[in-house]
């Protein structure tokens, strides 16, 4: 298992997971559409259905999960990364071939609301806003809102074709802790709004 905490991301001045991982040795992130330009990670050279996508350890069953999901996250929730290579557990899902990739959430520790803003030439804009409270000694929660977009309708190569295709996503995420001397409990709530339009210029 490879473990990477939240600096690897800092440190590379990665603005989502997909960039972050395509540092990895033996993982690459593939475009699956010229049009909606979704992408999927790929392990070991093998389509993205083949790995497994988790949330601290929860598998994320869609069929849209190894296109949408690692985009889908505020990158300011994450704690760290693992990264199993090759076949894994059963329990993961019968798709863990590949491999699979769990994304460990934060543990609040206080009070605390963060925000991060980027943006690049192009004009695509990326947003992350992170609220967090320990509530008392047993519970805690936070919450994550990831607002991003790109509505620029270019074609640098005249080719009739736009370059990239236009979006609009709106995550919200949600987790709630509680934990005692006798069991640890968490309530995880996940809501993805994504728009794509791309293709003709003209269209």
């Amino acid at each position: 298992t490879e473990s990477y905490s939240q600096n690897y991301f800092t440190d590379l001045k990665n603005t989502n997971l997909l960039e972050a991982l395509n540092n990895i040795s033996g993982i690459r992130g593939g475009n699956t559409c010229n049009v909606c330009n979704s992408s999927e990670i790929r392990i070991l050279g093998l389509p993205g259905v083949y790995t497994t996508l988790l949330i601290d350890g929860v598998p994320l069953m869609s069929p849209l999960a190894s296109s949408y999901s690692l985009n889908s996250l505020p990158v300011s929730l994450i704690d760290r990364i693992e990264v199993n290579k090759g076949v894994g557990n059963i329990a993961y899902g019968t798709d863990n071939i590949a491999g699979s990739i769990n994304i460990i959430t934060k543990k609040p520790t206080g009070k605390n609301f963060n925000v991060h803003l980027n943006t690049n030439t192009w004009g695509e804009t990326n947003s992350d806003f992170l609220l967090s409270n320990k509530i008392n000694e047993k519970s805690d929660f936070f919450a994550g809102i990831n607002y991003s977009f790109f509505s620029g309708r270019q074609d640098k190569n005249n080719d009739g074709f736009l370059d990239l295709a236009n979006y609009r996503r709106f995550v919200f995420f949600n987790k709630l802790n509680y934990e005692n001397k006798i069991f640890k409990n968490s309530l995880l709530f996940r809501s993805n709004y994504e728009n794509r339009a791309g293709g003709e210029v003209m269209f």
